[in-house]
Formats: C-alpha cells, sequence, structure tokens
C-alpha cells in the first residue's frame, strides 16, 4: 500500500505538491478519562511507553498491567483454601464435581433404596432421644 493511502494532496499552481490536512483532524482533543462522578470525553489517547506495550488503557485514561485472578487452590487439612479461577475439567471428569480441595472428583451414586435406608436410620436415632 503506498504511503499516502488515506492523504490527500494537491498541486498549487507553481506545480507545488502539498498535502491538505482536513480541518477535522487539526482540532482533536486529547482523550479525558472518566472519574467517579463525570463521564470521559473522546479524543486522542495517551501514547504508551515500550515497558506498556502489553498494558491496556483504562476507563480514567491510564495505562494499566492486565493482574490476572489467582488460581484456585484447594482446602488442605491445615489451610484454608485460596478463592480463584477453577482448574479446567478434562473430558473424563465433565461428569465430575469441584471438591473443597481443589479436584475433579466423581460423585458417589446411592440408590433409592440406600436413601431410604440412611432416612430410616436417621429417623430411628432420633425417636430413641
Amino acid at each position: 500500500m503506498p504511503a499516502s493511502y488515506g492523504k490527500l494532496y494537491v498541486k498549487d499552481a507553481n506545480g507545488t505538491v502539498r498535502q491538505i490536512i482536513p480541518e477535522a483532524y487539526t482540532n482533536i482533543t486529547n482523550y479525558v478519562g472518566a472519574t467517579s462522578s463525570a463521564n470521559g470525553a473522546a479524543g486522542l489517547v495517551p501514547p504508551a511507553m515500550t515497558y506498556q506495550k502489553d498494558n491496556f488503557l483504562r476507563g480514567d485514561g491510564s495505562w494499566a498491567e492486565l493482574t490476572l485472578p489467582n488460581v484456585y487452590q484447594g482446602a488442605t487439612s491445615s489451610a484454608a483454601g485460596v478463592a480463584g479461577l477453577v482448574p479446567s475439567a478434562t473430558i473424563a471428569e465433565k461428569d465430575n464435581f469441584l471438591a473443597g480441595d481443589g479436584n475433579w472428583t466423581v460423585l458417589d451414586t446411592i440408590t433409592n433404596a440406600e436413601v431410604d435406608a440412611l432416612f430410616e436410620e436417621e429417623l430411628e436415632e432420633g425417636e430413641g432421644e
């Protein structure tokens, strides 16, 4: 693509070629970031420095590093877990549940008869009190 793509040039009566810059491009103000009490305003964004090449422009007009959330850490017998992104399940684990220890676990199946027996046991224990 030629370097002049998107630019408008004219040749004057003397044969001098000059670029025409539309007025709309000469009156662009700087971007104004939003605050807790005022909306921002459209405009030219502040340039990023080389060390900010992987940053993003925030709504307040500043460049910021993207901070990813922690990875979920399951609880142990001696420590509470840490909130974060849960580990992905494999295809084989699609019907499993995420246990408090951070592992995808098979949910034990129980029959209706076993459930009934458990309820009967609870009822009998409750009557003896």
